[in-house]
């Protein structure tokens, strides 16, 4: 019986750490939101500035270095890791430069 009743008393303790997570409801995995101090400089320089004159990102790959980037035979677009690591920051650097673009272009050997 005490083993039955230790049994019951671990599964209630354990069970409450299950809902002693967020109780608020609120989002921790959200980026915070953008303050004053986080504007992006009115004069650009370099790289960022080609970039939102042109609104063309070039982004450079291999064509077999598998699982990094590759392509296949029947899909002209690269595919790979880099690549989906690479669109996503010109996709940040589309926004943070708040330009309605989606021109990439991507640059094979």
């Amino acid at each position: 019986m005490k083993s039955f009743a230790l049994a019951i008393a671990i599964l209630a303790l354990t069970s409450c750490a299950a809902f002693a997570e967020d109780t608020i409801g609120a989002d921790n995995t959200a980026p915070p939101p953008p303050s004053e101090e986080e504007t992006p400089p009115a004069v650009l320089s370099g790289t960022l500035k080609t970039i939102r004159d042109s609104g063309v990102v070039t982004i450079g790959y291999r064509e077999a270095s598998f699982p990094f980037s590759y392509v296949r035979k029947e899909t002209p677009r690269p595919l790979g890791y880099s690549i989906d690591l690479c669109l996503g920051i010109v996709d940040e650097v589309v926004r943070e430069l708040n330009r309605q673009s989606d021109a990439r272009r991507l640059s094979g050997p």
